[in-house]
């Protein structure tokens, strides 16, 4: 019994160590509405939606960042293809969603360990 509770606890001490500080609630949050964001993008460019005018959407003036992180959003959106089908376009829009969300997290996750 108390063999098992030390393993579990080694293993978990040592799973922390590993995986570094962990990532606040408030980051969390950030990161899934940035990965909506990105999400929204994709979803523009699988409808086919024309580059020039997603950078416009992030161009307008007052923005707090100057738009640039849009911008960015949308030229990594371009990297990949337009498909056909609906089952294709619902993956590429799916997996962006989750690829920005990783980034995001992986940058918040590197923040905490720096503190």
């Amino acid at each position: 019994m108390y063999l098992r509770l030390i393993s579990t606890a080694v293993a978990l001490a040592a799973t922390s160590a590993v995986f570094g500080a962990s990532v606040s609630a408030e980051d969390r949050k950030a990161c899934s509405v940035t990965s909506s964001l990105g999400k929204t993008v994709m979803q523009a460019r699988q409808a086919g939606m024309p580059m020039s005018e997603l950078m416009d959407v992030f161009s307008k003036p007052g923005r707090a960042d100057d738009g640039e992180f849009g911008r960015s959003l949308v030229d990594w959106a371009f990297e990949d293809p337009r498909y056909s089908t609906e089952e294709a376009k619902e993956r590429a829009i799916r997996d962006f969603e989750n690829e920005v969300y990783r980034a995001c997290y992986q940058r918040a996750k590197e923040r905490a360990s720096q503190k």
